[in-house]
């Protein structure tokens, strides 16, 4: 099992793009080859972003999943950037652990692009809190990753955040910074 970047194996783009397409278009039946086709297009034209990324889990040249980074994927906040966004795992590889390959690469590939704070916006209520995420921004539901502490400490973090949001006066701006010192996050882990 391993995961690539799209654009370095493109024989899987057609395959994403129907499965992107099945999962999230809205009218299906309009023009669906033409919309497919015009996906593939836009997926191509986005691998020279920095702020875009998809990638794949191949098991013996079978599909998986995958998963992405979008600059955007959000018009209620235009201005946050960059998303993540398209987790897809196929059903019949669902309850595998393969989410969370999947996620794991994600992030860290969040971190190799120095992002600091990825944005994720979904409908799924305690679902994206065991990868981490925690809620802020002005009361609505964007879940923030932090793509720079270890697992336990984001864990713990989300916890923090949670007490915070009972217990103080709600302002929903408590972000943990990446480039903290390490006693800035001792204090803000422990």
């Amino acid at each position: 099992m391993e995961i690539y970047n799209l654009k370095n194996k493109l024989e899987y783009i057609d395959e994403v793009a129907k499965l992107e397409y099945e999962e999230w278009a809205q009218n299906k039946e309009n023009n669906r080859n033409t919309r497919i086709e015009r996906k593939k297009e836009k997926i191509k034209n986005m691998f020279f972003y920095k702020s875009f990324c998809k990638l794949i889990l191949i098991d013996k040249d079978k599909l998986i999943g995958f998963i992405s980074i979008f600059p955007s994927d959000c018009e209620e906040e235009e201005s946050l950037t960059p998303w993540y966004s398209t987790m897809y795992v196929k059903k019949e590889y669902r309850n595998h652990g393969y989410s969370k390959l999947l996620n794991d690469a994600i992030l860290n590939e969040a971190k190799k692009r120095e992002f600091k704070t990825i944005y994720l916006k979904t409908t799924l209520k305690n679902y994206y809190e065991k990868f981490g995420a925690i809620f802020v921004k002005n009361g609505k539901i964007i879940p923030v990753l932090n793509t720079a502490l270890p697992r336990a400490n984001q864990y713990f973090t989300a916890w923090h955040e949670i007490y915070h949001i009972i217990f103080d006066k709600v302002s929903f701006d408590h972000f943990i910074e990446r480039d903290n010192t390490i006693e800035e996050r001792k204090a803000e882990c422990f």
